[in-house]
């Protein structure tokens, strides 16, 4: 018997599981992801058991995820995009990405549990490593807060009165798109993704576009669109979820008011204002009483009346109740009796917010008031004159 023969049987049985083998890790490279394909997972890292029980603190949710990344496992599961820009038309556009994990979002904002649950699109678990879908518009005329101080304000373009060919607006209209986004990367990667690297429509030889669950899921996770966010303001809320930190800003009616670059490791600079909105809406207590105090902090007869007057205020009672008892406190102060006039003028003009008349009635009720005057302890006609640690008295 021919020993090359009975050698070559084997051989060719090995060679033939050998390409078996090879052609079923193809097909896995290449397969669409479903619901039953175990090589997707249908939860993403922070969903696990392990980190399910209630009573871990941020900082133990952040030591098991650490440690679940150090085998290799994501830390960032969860995937947010809010809009960054305050256009000249009146819309709010450019939506950058930040990337968080899930369970310390949920930690501190337990509304997103609900958003996660089944029957939203965000319970669905995404490629997070997908640009802005073109299927959602990347700008929009309903962000709910249009003086919201953490979003920036677009640049006057000087080239919009100089002659033009009509064939050339959209290449100018991308270039000025591009030159937002070159600023935004020289910022940092966090604002690598916006509305300029919205996926290109692929289109089949059918004209169709291709179905977004039969894209291949690189990096599972889940991803969450804010429309009425800013993505200043979610950038410090996720900090605020990981470390329990926050970086007010000034107000903008605090005189000379500037936000200042603040370090590389501390807590983003946000709107005291623009946080209160997000723990409004999420119902979160604690960061709710945290920028109310700081927003009553920074009240002054400089700017008191501007802030109790603005649009927000009026959104919010109890804003409204911590300035209007500020208010009432300081009535008597010259410096809020001498702006009183240019207010009530605004208000004849019709140009304050819904709920000022009220307001204002109830400061020109306060001023009528006559005080009684202070009588001395010891029996004494005539009023009581008090003293100041510098010698002036007042009654």
């Amino acid at each position: 018997m021919d020993s090359s023969s009975t050698l070559g049987a084997p051989q060719k049985s090995a060679k033939k599981k050998l390409s078996k083998l090879a052609a079923r890790q193809r097909a896995k490279a290449t397969a669409t992801p479903s619901d039953s394909d175990p090589a997707i997972p249908t939860v993403p890292l922070s969903t696990d058991p392990a980190m399910q029980d209630e009573s871990l603190s941020p900082s133990d949710i952040q030591r098991a995820a650490i440690l679940a990344n150090i085998t290799g496992r994501p830390y960032d599961d969860i995937k947010f995009f809010a809009f960054s820009r305050r256009t000249q038309n009146g819309t709010v556009d450019i939506p950058l990405s930040l990337v968080a994990n899930s369970r310390l979002v949920l930690k501190a904002a337990p509304h997103f549990g609900l958003v996660f649950g089944a029957g939203f699109a965000e319970s669905e678990v995404s490629d997070m490593d997908a640009a802005y879908p073109s299927s959602r518009p990347a700008a929009t005329e309903s962000y709910g807060y249009w003086s919201d101080s953490d979003l920036e304000d677009e640049e006057e373009d000087f080239t919009k009165d100089l002659p033009f060919d009509q064939n050339n607006v959209d290449a100018s209209s991308t270039s000025v798109q591009d030159r937002k986004m070159s600023e935004g990367d020289s910022k940092g990667k966090d604002r690598e993704e916006s509305a300029s690297t919205v996926e290109p429509a692929q289109r089949l030889d059918s004209g169709q576009l291709p179905s977004e669950s039969k894209k291949a899921i690189v990096r599972p996770g889940r991803v969450v669109h804010l429309d009425d966010v800013a993505y200043t303001t979610w950038k410090a809320f996720i900090f605020f979820a990981y470390f329990g930190e926050l970086n007010f800003a000034p107000l903008k009616s605090q005189p000379g008011s500037r936000r200042m670059k603040p370090a590389s490791h501390a807590a983003p600079l946000c709107s005291p204002k623009s946080m209160y909105r997000i723990a409004h809406k999420y119902d979160i207590l604690s960061l709710r009483e945290k920028a109310v105090a700081d927003i009553k902090a920074k009240l002054s007869p400089s700017n008191i009346l501007e802030e109790i007057f603005t649009t927000f205020t009026s959104l919010y009672p109890e804003v409204r109740d911590v300035e209007i008892d500020y208010l009432h406190s300081n009535i008597r102060v010259s410096g809020i009796q001498t702006q009183l006039p240019t207010w009530l003028t605004r208000l004849a003009k019709n140009e304050l917010p819904s709920g000022a008349s009220d307001i204002l009635a109830s400061l020109i009720s306060k001023l009528s008031v006559t005080r009684e005057p202070v009588k001395c302890p010891y029996g004494c006609y005539g009023p009581v004159r008090k003293y100041c640690n510098n010698g002036h008295y007042f009654n």
